[in-house]
């Protein structure tokens, strides 16, 4: 299992969420840090090494550093916004 860091930006938008949809996001983050790569994950297209995970209507946006076993959350939001 990974270490898991969440990024600034992303504490502040899941801290702003409904108690629910947090623990859904929050239980999201630790299947990743188990499993970083699972087949619903993809790449984004034009970045070095971020990913994409959907949890409902958000999508997490993550890195893995696997030299220090680290899964880092870059950003968190609203689908229709988080690419831009």
């Amino acid at each position: 299992m990974l270490q898991i860091e969440i990024s600034e930006e992303a504490a502040s938008f899941l801290s702003r969420l409904p108690r629910n949809q947090a623990g859904q996001i929050d239980g999201r983050i630790r299947r990743l840090a188990a499993d970083p790569f699972p087949a619903t994950s993809q790449k984004l297209r034009g970045t070095a090494d971020v990913f994409r995970a959907r949890q409902g209507a958000y999508r997490i946006l993550y890195s893995v550093i696997r030299s220090a076993g680290v899964l880092v959350i870059e950003a968190i939001g609203d689908r229709k916004d988080i690419y831009r």
